[in-house]
């Protein structure tokens, strides 16, 4: 399985900050991934934050912000806000991931989840078509 950590800590997610927003969340321990193409090794590391699928609140009854895709999401979070980390030899270092290999790496993580295929294919699109504001957003910060 391409995630490599004890999912049900990092899935215990916990509010940000203690504020009762129900969306925003803080990784209680670290998330890896391993990307099939290159296996390159990635991670979400403790204290990161994430709001899940930013999806409009019109598609939820469809694409909720949690479920089976959220995990995904959170890793695809990570590289627009330059937390993701990626594994350099022994040492973490800033992914550094440009805006189209966050949005593949979503893509490719949605599979390892067994997005379904619709849903999978719409987040994408999603981030694609709409993604170019938050990736600015999330950089600039």
């Amino acid at each position: 399985m391409p995630f490599h950590s004890r999912l049900d800590p990092a899935i215990r997610p916990i509010l940000k900050d203690g504020l009762p927003d129900g969306r925003n969340v803080l990784f209680l321990e670290p998330v890896a991934f391993v990307r099939s193409a290159d296996m390159a090794r990635f991670q979400i590391p403790v204290g990161a934050t994430t709001d899940g699928a930013s999806t409009p609140a019109l598609l939820w009854p469809g694409i909720p912000p949690f479920g089976v895709h959220w995990l995904p999401c959170c890793l695809h979070d990570g590289a627009y806000r330059r937390y993701l980390q990626r594994l350099d030899g022994t040492v973490w270092v800033p992914a550094g991931l440009t805006r189209a290999e966050s949005d593949a790496l979503l893509f490719e993580a949605m599979g390892c989840f067994l997005v379904n295929p619709t849903i999978r294919a719409l987040i994408y699109e999603g981030v694609r078509i709409g993604g170019q504001a938050a990736f600015d957003q999330d950089r600039a910060s």
